[in-house]
């Protein structure tokens, strides 16, 4: 099987473009189109391409662009991006949720799967989702979860970190609960965090 992730000129060192498998799955990605793509080993079926929009002060983006926003974002700011992240493809948006980022009442209506924060006790995370809720207007309903990182994801992040980040493992950590949390498979987020470190 087959499939053409991007045209372009070819880079000069193409070490984001060698695949990795693990667990019947092909990672690799594309330095023409700096996205990463996975895919059925036996079948080619891709299963997924960057599947998430990031909406942030610091970037946010959608799968394909980088869009140029005036921050902090009001609620038509940010159905705009939602619109251009569903119009990508995107499966999940992550949306940081402070105050450069957001107005009051920005995400009005947005529905949350997963709210993730850190140092807060697990005692008082729906607190904490439901005050931030409260300020910018999102719902999260009965199945959504609230997490923090946990032991495991703790773990997870130091092991792929090994010091390359200068201590963002905590970040990471908070990422991997999330995506845990969601559903997303232990196995197929080492897969995720291994390609990543093989692409850098």
């Amino acid at each position: 099987w087959r499939d053409v992730i991007g045209t372009g000129p070819a880079p000069n060192n193409n070490r984001s473009g060698a695949p990795t498998i693990h667990d019947g799955t092909v990672y690799v990605g594309s330095p023409t189109t700096g996205a990463a793509y996975a895919y059925d080993l036996r079948t080619g079926d891709r299963k997924w391409r960057n599947p998430v929009g990031v909406i942030s002060a610091a970037d946010t983006q959608s799968l394909e662009q980088y869009i140029g926003l005036h921050y902090p974002l009001g609620v038509l700011d940010v159905q705009r991006v939602l619109s251009v992240c569903a119009e990508d493809g995107a499966n999940a948006v992550i949306v940081s949720m402070d105050e450069r980022t957001l107005r009051r009442g920005a995400l009005h209506a947005v529905g949350l799967d997963v709210f993730g924060v850190d140092d807060v006790p697990d005692s008082r995370l729906r607190e904490v989702c439901a005050a931030a809720c409260d300020r910018y207007g999102c719902v999260m309903d009965e199945r959504g979860k609230a997490v923090g990182r946990t032991a495991e994801s703790d773990a997870l992040a130091r092991q792929a970190d090994e010091g390359e980040h200068g201590g963002s493992w905590e970040v990471l950590s908070l990422a991997i609960a999330m995506a845990m949390a969601a559903g997303v498979r232990r196995a197929n987020i080492r897969s995720a965090l291994r390609v990543s470190r093989e692409l850098s």
